[in-house]
C-alpha cells in the first residue's frame, strides 16, 4: 500500500514517504576480496501522518525478510529519529505569518510541509505554535554556490517583524 500524505509538500514527491539508500557506505578491503561485513545508510523521510515506532517497525520486517532470504546476518543501527513536525493551519502564528507575507509581498502565502530537519519539530513537539519561513529560492538551498538576493533577506525581515507584531498586538 503507498502512503500519501493529506498535506501539501515543499516537494511534492515528498507527500509519500520516501528513502535513500547508501548515503554513507562501508565496504572495508580490496576490489577484489569479498568483503566480510559491509553496510550502508538509509534515510528515511516520514510523512506528517506517519510516526518513528512504526516506521522502525516496518523497516525491521522488511530487513529481517530480506537478510532470511539472502542467509545474511544484518544489524540494524539507529542512528537519529526525527518525528515529523506540523503546526495547526489556523493557528494564530500561521495567520500571522500569512497576514504578513500578503502585506509585504502582496500574496497568498503558499502553505507547506517542508520535508527537510527542521529545528521547527522541538516547539511542535512540546505543543508549542511554531511556523517556518525564510528567504531565497527553494530549488538554490544546500547547493554549491546558495544565495539569497539582498532584497528578498530585507522582504523577510520586515515580515518576521510584522509576524512578531501582530502576535503581541493580539496577546494584549
Amino acid at each position: 500500500e503507498k502512503k500519501k500524505s493529506k498535506y501539501l509538500y515543499d516537494i511534492e514527491v515528498a507527500n509519500h514517504p520516501t528513502a535513500t539508500l547508501g548515503g554513507k557506505l562501508l565496504s572495508p578491503g580490496s576490489i577484489n576480496i569479498v568483503p566480510g561485513l559491509s553496510g550502508f545508510s538509509i534515510d528515511r523521510r516520514l510523512i506528517v501522518e506517519e510516526n518513528t515506532s512504526e516506521v522502525i517497525n516496518e523497516l525491521k520486517q522488511v530487513i529481517r525478510k530480506a537478510s532470511s532470504t539472502a542467509g545474511a546476518e544484518v544489524e540494524l543501527e539507529i542512528v537519529e529519529k526525527m518525528e515529523p513536525a506540523i503546526t495547526d493551519p489556523d493557528s494564530e502564528i500561521i495567520k500571522a505569518l500569512e497576514e504578513a507575507v500578503k502585506k509585504n509581498i502582496g500574496k497568498e502565502p503558499r502553505k507547506t510541509i517542508c520535508v527537510g530537519g527542521l529545528d521547527l519539530r522541538y516547539y511542535t513537539n512540546k505543543g508549542i505554535q511554531a511556523a517556518s519561513y525564510g528567504p531565497g529560492e527553494p530549488n538554490m538551498a544546500h547547493k554549491t554556490d546558495e544565495y539569497i538576493p539582498i532584497e528578498s533577506l530585507h522582504k523577510a525581515i520586515d515580515i518576521y517583524v510584522d509576524v512578531i507584531d501582530l502576535l503581541a498586538r493580539r496577546s494584549r
